[in-house]
C-alpha cells in the first residue's frame, strides 16, 4: 500500500506549491571547529545548557541539546572570519576580522547583540599566521571584557555599552614578541607572549593594571618552548586566585607563577615538574579547574593537576591509553556538571570491539582520589567517519545500593557531542544516539536531480513472486487490498472537499531498509514532485535527498582508496545520471532496481598526488555497482553497503573536463553476463591533463564502434588553457585513431576568443548536457535544442510577423576577469556602463565549435568584489548580474534574446545548421539593463516537461531570500519611449519599459525564511508543465516548486468539486430515468408510424 499512500500525498505537495508555501528548509551551521557545552544558572536551582559551536563556514552559534536544533547562530561576512570566542554566564564574547578588529557580546541563550565594538581598521589587522595567534578574550571580575588583539594592544571593554575604557599598545609593537594570552586576576592583567630566539621562543609577560591600563612590570622567563603559543597552559583554582602557566620544555614541565613576585625578583626562575616526560600538553576546556592532560611519549595519558600549594601533579592515568593497533588515537575532552565540577573524557575507537568507547574520569569522586566510568557506544564509523572532536557534559547519579554519604557507589552519566570527518554533530547519552545533524550538507560541491519510477514492481519483488506458492500469493494479494476501503473513503472525502491536508507525506525509507530489504522501493509521488537529489560534500560524503521533504534518504562515506594509508580528502566535482527511470526496465536482468549515479570526484592525498575517481552507485539505495575499467570480470569486488564507498581510479592526474555522451540505444546489444555494461546508452568522457579520452562504463563492441565511427568525428570540446589570469578558450578535436596508450586524445584546433590580459574566470553552458558537443552522438529531434527542450521556435508579434529564435545548440557563455593595465576596450556595453574604468568583466557568448564570439559585453568590475558576474543561459535568451560601482551604486541585471535575421520573418533554421555555416553569424540581439533590488549570489532558470510554460529566474539575494523574477518585467523589447499598443499588450504581454525591476514579496519562495549563503540553484520539471522543481543549495538548504504561469494543470484548492460532482450524478440520475422513458416513446412512434 506504500504507492497508494504516496499517491496521496501528491495532493498535499500539489497545494504547497499552488499556495506558495516552501516544501522544506533546512538551516545550518556548517561543519564545527570547535563544540563545548555551556551552562548557566537560572531561577533556583535550575540549569540551562546550550551547545556552543565555531563552524568552518565562518559562522557561531548555539544549539539546544535536548533536540539538536538550532538556537541562534551569527554569520560572519568572508572579510571578518572568527578568530576567538568565550562564554561566561549568560554572555558570550568573541573577537573576529584581520587581527581582532571587531568585539561582540552576545546572549548564549537567545543569540541576541548586547554590544559590539570596532577595535582597529581591518586594514590595520596583523596578519598571523594562524590568524588565532595573537587574538585572547578574558573577562574580568567586575563588567568588563579584556580584548587582545594584533598580538601587541590590550583593550578594556564594558561589557553593557562595549565603550573602551583604556587601551594598551606595546612600546615597540614591532619586536619579536607576540602576545597570545590575557590572564586576569583581581590585582594585575597579565599578558603572555613568545619572544622568538634561534632556535626557539622565550616565554614573555607583561603585568598591566586594570584600573589605569598602564604598564607595571615586564619580564622574560627563561624559557626554551618550541612548539608555539598552543603549548602555553594557563591554570588556575576556584579557590584561589594564583594563577600558574605551565608548558613543556625537553620532555619536562615547566611552571611559573603570575603573582607580586614577578615585579620584584630579579630573576625569574621557572619550576621544573620531575615526574614524567611528556610528548605534548593537552587543554581539554577546564583549566581554570587547574586541570590538563599529559600525553606521554608512549600515547599513555595522565591527568595533571595544579595543588593547593602551586604545584603540579599528576591525579590519574587512563589505563590501556598507551599507543596501540587495537584502538585509534584518542580524543580528550573536559566538561562540568551543574554543580560545577569538572570531568575528562577519553573517546576512541576499538578495532577489536567495533565499536566507541568513553572513559569518563571525575577528579572529585572516591573522596578527592577520582573516579572513572568507561562505557562502549555504536557509533558507526562506515556511516559517519572518524570521530575528531567531542565536547563532554556530565553528572553523578547514586547507584542502586547507594546512600546519599557513599558517594564512592556514585556512577557517572554523560553526554557527548561527537563531530565526525564528514562533518556529522551527534549527541550520545551514553550508549544511546539522541540526535545527529548532518552539518556537512553546508559543503555541498555538487548536486543533480533523480528522476523516480512510478512505484511499481521491483526487481527484487519480481524474483521473490516468481518462487512464492499459491497459498503465499494468495496471502500477500489479501494483505495488499486491506487498505483499499480506506483508500475509497478518503478519495472521495479528498475529492468531495478539496481538503488534501489529511493525507500527510509518508516517511521516507531508511537508508539501512533500502539496502537491506531488496523489495523495499521509493517512488514518485503522482505528479513528480518526489525525486532524489543527490549531494556530495567536500568533506567525503555523498547523500540522497528526498526533495520534497528534504530528509537524507541514504548517505555514503567515499573511500579514500591508496591514500587512506597516507590521509587525504575526497571532493567531488560533478553528479551524473548514466541509468534514468526511462532505461531501467531494459536493465532488470542486470539485478539494478534504480536510477544510476556517477560522481565524478577528485582524490587529494596528504602526500601532494592528486587524482580522479568515479564513484558509481544505485541511486535508490546507495549500493556500489561500479564496474572494472577494462570491462573484464571484477578484480576488486564493490564495497559493501555498510562500508566506506571505495571508487574506481580513472585517470591518475587531475581532472581537466568530464562530460556525459549519449548514443543511439539501437547500437547497444543485449547483455550475455549480468555484469555485461552493455545496455548502458549514457557514458562519461573523463578528460585527464594529457587531454586523453577515458570512458565510464566501458562500452560494449558494438558501442564503441558506434561511439569510434559516429560520435567522435563530431565533438567539439571547447576547454579553458593556459595558467590561472591568463586562461583561454582554446577548441579542440579527436582523433579517430587512437595513440600509442590506447586512447584517443584531442587535439587543438582553434584558441583565443579574448583579448590579451583577460582570464576567464568562468564557463556558463546550457541545459542539462552543456553544449551540442556532449550529446553529438544522440540526434536532436523534434523540439529538444542543446539537451533543452523548446516548445516554440518563435515568438509571434502583435502584427502577425513572427521573431524566430536563434538556436545555436553549441553556444557557451564566458566570464572574463581583466586586470587594470590591460583592460580591453570595446563599444559593445549594455546601457549604464561606464567605459572609464581602469579594469574590466566581460561577459561574451561564443560558439564553441569554431570559437565565434556571438555576443560581448564589458562591464565594470567592483572594487571589493572584483569580477563577480552571475550569467544564465537558455534557449535564445541570456542574463547575467553584476554590480555597477559607479555614480549611481547599485545592481544591475542585463536580459539579451537572440533572433534569426535582421527582421521580423527570417528564418535560417539555427538549431538544424552547422556551426560552420555562414549563416551562424545572422542573428539579431535584443537587451535591455535593468536596475535589480537585490544583489545576487545564485542564478537560475525554471525547467518544465515541455517547455511550454513561460520561463522565470529564479535568484538567491544577498539578504537570504529565493525569489522569482518574471520574465514580463525582463523582456528586453520592453517599449523605452511609447507606450505598448492594445494589440501587444494582449498578444505579446508586453508593458511599458520601467528601469527597476519591482520587487515583488509575494515571489519569494522562501517566504520568512532567511537562507544563507547560497552557491547554487538547480532546477528539474516535474510531471505537471506547469510546475518546475528547485533546490538551492550553500550553508543551508532549500527545496520547493515554482509555478511561473500558475497551476494551469491543476484544479486550485477553491474549485467548488461538489458543485461538479452533484451536477454529474444530477445529470447522470436524468439520463437513468429518462432513458427508458425515450426508449418507450420510440417504440409507440413506430407502431403509428406504421
Amino acid at each position: 500500500m506504500r504507492p497508494i499512500m504516496w499517491l496521496l500525498s501528491a495532493a498535499t505537495s500539489a497545494l504547497a506549491l499552488q499556495a506558495g508555501v516552501p516544501g522544506w528548509y533546512k538551516p545550518l551551521l556548517g561543519v564545527p571547529r570547535t563544540t563545548q557545552f555551556h551552562r548557566t544558572l537560572r531561577a533556583g536551582e535550575a540549569t540551562s545548557s546550550v551547545v556552543l559551536s565555531a563552524t568552518q563556514s565562518n559562522v557561531l552559534g548555539g544549539l539546544y541539546p535536548e533536540n539538536g536544533t538550532i538556537a541562534w547562530r551569527y554569520l560572519f561576512e568572508e572579510n571578518d572570519p572568527v578568530l576567538v570566542y568565550k562564554a561566561q554566564d549568560s554572555h558570550v564574547a568573541f573577537l573576529s576580522g584581520p587581527g581582532g578588529s571587531s568585539l561582540r557580546l552576545l546572549d548564549v541563550h537567545t543569540g541576541h547583540l548586547i554590544s559590539e565594538t570596532f577595535l582597529h581598521p581591518p586594514a590595520s589587522g596583523r596578519l598571523l599566521e594562524p590568524a588565532t595567534v595573537g587574538v585572547a578574550l578574558a573577562f574580568g571580575s567586575d563588567d568588563a571584557i579584556y580584548a587582545l588583539t594584533n598580538g601587541h594592544t590590550l583593550r578594556r571593554v564594558q561589557r553593557s555599552t562595549g565603550d573602551v575604557v583604556w587601551g594598551w599598545t606595546a612600546p615597540d609593537h614591532t619586536s619579536l614578541v607576540v602576545y597570545s594570552d590575557v590572564v586576569t586576576t583581581p590585582d594585575a592583567i597579565y599578558l603572555l607572549g613568545l619572544a622568538k630566539s634561534f632556535a626557539s621562543y622565550t616565554l614573555h609577560i607583561a603585568t598591566i593594571s586594570p584600573a589605569t591600563g598602564e604598564l607595571v612590570h615586564e619580564t622574560s622567563v627563561p624559557s626554551s618552548i618550541t612548539g608555539g603559543p598552543q603549548d602555553l597552559i594557563v591554570l588556575s583554582r576556584p579557590s584561589s586566585p594564583r594563577r600558574v602557566v605551565a608548558w613543556l620544555e625537553q620532555g619536562r614541565i615547566h611552571s611559573v607563577a603570575l603573582d607580586s613576585q614577578l615585579h620584584s625578583a630579579k630573576a625569574i626562575k621557572p619550576t621544573v615538574n620531575k615526574g614524567s616526560t611528556y610528548l605534548r600538553l593537552q587543554d581539554v576546556g577546564i583549566r581554570d579547574e587547574g586541570l590538563f592532560v599529559g600525553i606521554k611519549d608512549d600515547g599513555s595519558a595522565r591527568v595533571v593537576k595544579l595543588t593547593e600549594d602551586g604545584s603540579l601533579k599528576s591525579i590519574w592515568e587512563f589505563s590501556d591509553s598507551a599507543t596501540s593497533p587495537k584502538y585509534t588515537e584518542s580524543i580528550f575532552t573536559g566538561g562540568r556538571d551543574k554543580d560545577g565540577y569538572p570531568y575528562i573524557a577519553r573517546v576512541f575507537w576499538s578495532h577489536v570491539f567495533g565499536k566507541a568507547s568513553a572513559h569518563v574520569f571525575a577528579p572529585h569522586l572516591a573522596e578527592g582520589k577520582g573516579l572513572v566510568t568507561g562505557f562502549t557506544f555504536p557509533f558507526k564509523t562506515e556511516k559517519d567517519g572518524i570521530i575528531v572532536h567531542a565536547a563532554l557534559d556530565a553528572t553523578t547519579l547514586p547507584s542502586g545500593d547507594a546512600t546519599e554519604d557513599t558517594e564512592t557507589y556514585k556512577r557517572i552519566l554523560s553526554r557527548l557531542v561527537l563531530t565526525t570527518s564528514t562533518g556529522s554533530v551527534q549527541l550520545w547519552v551514553q550508549d544511546k544516539l539522541e540526535w545527529t545533524r548532518e552539518e556537512g550538507l553546508a559543503s555541498v560541491t555538487a548536486a543533480g536531480w533523480v528522476k523516480l519510477g512510478d512505484g511499481g514492481v521491483s526487481s527484487g519483488q519480481v524474483e521473490m513472486e516468481e518462487h512464492e506458492s499459491f497459498a503465499h500469493r494468495l496471502a500477500r494479494q489479501i494483505k495488499d487490498a486491506q487498505g483499499f476501503p480506506a483508500y475509497v473513503i478518503k478519495f472521495v472525502k479528498r475529492f468531495v472537499s478539496g481538503n488534501y491536508d489529511s493525507s500527510p507525506l509518508p516517511a521516507v525509507p531508511s537508508s539501512s531498509s533500502l539496502q537491506a530489504n531488496s523489495t523495499t522501493t521509493i517512488s514518485r509521488d503522482q505528479f513528480g514532485f518526489r525525486k532524489l537529489i543527490v549531494a556530495g560534500t567536500s568533506h567525503g560524503k555523498l547523500y540522497a535527498l528526498d526533495s520534497t521533504l528534504g530528509e537524507v534518504v541514504w548517505s555514503r562515506v567515499f573511500g579514500l582508496g591508496w591514500a587512506g594509508e597516507v590521509g587525504g580528502h575526497v571532493v567531488p566535482l560533478k553528479v551524473f545520471v548514466v541509468r534514468g527511470v526511462a532505461e531501467v526496465a531494459d536493465a532488470q536482468n542486470e539485478g539494478h532496481r534504480g536510477p544510476e549515479v556517477v560522481v565524478v570526484a577528485q582524490r587529494k592525498a596528504n602526500n601532494g598526488l592528486v587524482d580522479t575517481v568515479l564513484y558509481h552507485v544505485d541511486a535508490l539505495t546507495g549500493e556500489d555497482i561500479s564496474i572494472p575499467l577494462d570491462g573484464s570480470s571484477d578484480s576488486k569486488s564493490p564495497s559493501r553497503s555498510n562500508s566506506v564507498l571505495e571508487g574506481r581510479d580513472i585517470v591518475a592526474g587531475p581532472l581537466v573536463e568530464a562530460y556525459l555522451v549519449s548514443i543511439d540505444p539501437s547500437t547497444s546489444t543485449s547483455p550475455s553476463s549480468s555484469s555485461s555494461p552493455s545496455t548502458y546508452t549514457k557514458f562519461l568522457v573523463v578528460l585527464d591533463e594529457f587531454l586523453q579520452f577515458n570512458v565510464y562504463p566501458p562500452p560494449s563492441p558494438a558501442s564503441l564502434k558506434h561511439f569510434t565511427e559516429h560520435v567522435l568525428p563530431t565533438l567539439h570540446i571547447p576547454l579553458r588553457t593556459g595558467k590561472l589570469g591568463n586562461r583561454k578558450l582554446t577548441g579542440h578535436r579527436v582523433g579517430r585513431e587512437k595513440e600509442f596508450t590506447g586512447k584517443h586524445i584531442a587535439f587543438p584546433v582553434w584558441s583565443g576568443v579574448v583579448e590579451t590580459g583577460e582570464d576567464i574566470v568562468g564557463l556558463v553552458t546550457r541545459g542539462s548536457f552543456g553544449s551540442n558537443a556532449l550529446v553529438a552522438g544522440q540526434s536532436e529531434s523534434g523540439n529538444v535544442v542543446g539537451g533543452e527542450v523548446v516548445a516554440s521556435f518563435g515568438k509571434v508579434l502583435a502584427n502577425r510577423t513572427t521573431l524566430y529564435k536563434y538556436l545555436n545548440p553549441n553556444a557557451i557563455v564566458l566570464l572574463t576577469s581583466s586586470s587594470p593595465s590591460s583592460s580591453p576596450t570595446s563599444s559593445s556595453t549594455p546601457s549604464g556602463s561606464n567605459l572609464h574604468q581602469p579594469r574590466r568583466c566581460g561577459v561574451y557568448v561564443v560558439d564553441g565549435v569554431k570559437g565565434t564570439i556571438l555576443y560581448r559585453a564589458l562591464l565594470p568590475a567592483d572594487g571589493e568584489r572584483g569580477c563577480n558576474v552571475k550569467a544564465v543561459l537558455t534557449e535564445n535568451w541570456l542574463v547575467y548580474e553584476y554590480y555597477d560601482p559607479g555614480i549611481e551604486k547599485g545592481y544591475r541585471v542585463v536580459s539579451v534574446e537572440f533572433y534569426e535575421g535582421k527582421k521580423a520573418d527570417d528564418s535560417i533554421r539555427s538549431s538544424e545548421l552547422s556551426s560552420y555555416s555562414n549563416q551562424t553569424t545572422e542573428f539579431s540581439v535584443y537587451e535591455q539593463s535593468f536596475v535589480f533590488p537585490k544583489g545576487v549570489t545564485a542564478l537560475a532558470m525554471t525547467s518544465t516537461k515541455f517547455g511550454m510554460t513561460v520561463k522565470d529566474i529564479v535568484v538567491a539575494t544577498t539578504n537570504g531570500q529565493i525569489q522569482t523574477f518574471p520574465r514580463r518585467f525582463l523582456d528586453p523589447r520592453r517599449p523605452t519611449n511609447r507606450k505598448p499598443t492594445n494589440e501587444e499588450q494582449s498578444e505579446e504581454w508586453l508593458i511599458a519599459y520601467d528601469p527597476v525591476i519591482p520587487d515583488d514579496p509575494k515571489r519569494v519562495l522562501s517566504h520568512e525564511h532567511y537562507v544563507a549563503r547560497i552557491r547554487k540553484i538547480i532546477t528539474s520539471p516535474s510531471l505537471l508543465e506547469s510546475t518546475s522543481l528547485v533546490f538551492a543549495y550553500g550553508l543551508d538548504l532549500f527545496g520547493s516548486g515554482t509555478a511561473p504561469s500558475k497551476t494551469f494543470d491543476v484544479l486550485s484548492e477553491g474549485f467548488n468539486k461538489a458543485n461538479l460532482v452533484g451536477t454529474l450524478s444530477a445529470l447522470s440520475l436524468g439520463i437513468v430515468i429518462v432513458r427508458p422513458m425515450v426508449r418507450r416513446k420510440k417504440l409507440r412512434e413506430k407502431w403509428y408510424d406504421s
